[in-house]
């Protein structure tokens, strides 16, 4: 006598399957998660164990969200990757809690590129004042 076997984490069933191999779109077989979404071992439909939660993102296949990474964030649920850090701000990765929002580049430092995750000292000469919009250093003025 043979006990049901729970699908395997990172993919859903919609109801019995006749093997643990996944093929796409065939309803008698495992299928991965959805893209945004997580699947826990025995996630039973497209939406799996729910979706994915703010600070972190799935792409299809994910099991357990990962943490949006350095210089990227998750503002909203439901992702399938975390979003860039627009020039002017930075992120550092929470591998604990995600990463929902980027901080603003702080006075003194450069944060021009997208991505940013560790703000550069602004060059000698330079200077750049604690502006969001303001993303590039600026010749510091002469006294």
């Amino acid at each position: 006598m043979f006990a049901p076997v729970k699908c395997a984490p990172g993919t859903y069933c919609v109801g019995g399957v006749k093997s643990s191999v996944i093929i796409s779109g065939d309803v008698t077989a495992p299928q991965d998660c959805s893209a945004g979404f997580f699947c826990a071992e025995g996630a039973d439909n497209v939406l799996g164990t729910g979706p994915c939660p703010k600070g972190f993102y799935c792409p299809t296949g994910t099991y357990k969200p990962f943490p949006a990474r350095n210089g990227k964030y998750a503002p909203i649920e439901g992702l399938s990757t975390d979003l860039p850090a627009p020039p002017g701000s930075f992120t550092v990765m929470d591998p604990v809690n995600g990463t929902i929002d980027t901080s603003p580049c702080p006075a003194g430092y450069e944060c021009a590129n997208w991505s940013t995750y560790i703000p550069l000292p602004c060059a000698p000469g330079s200077w750049r004042s604690n502006n969001l919009t303001e993303t590039l250093t600026t010749e510091a003025p002469i006294a």
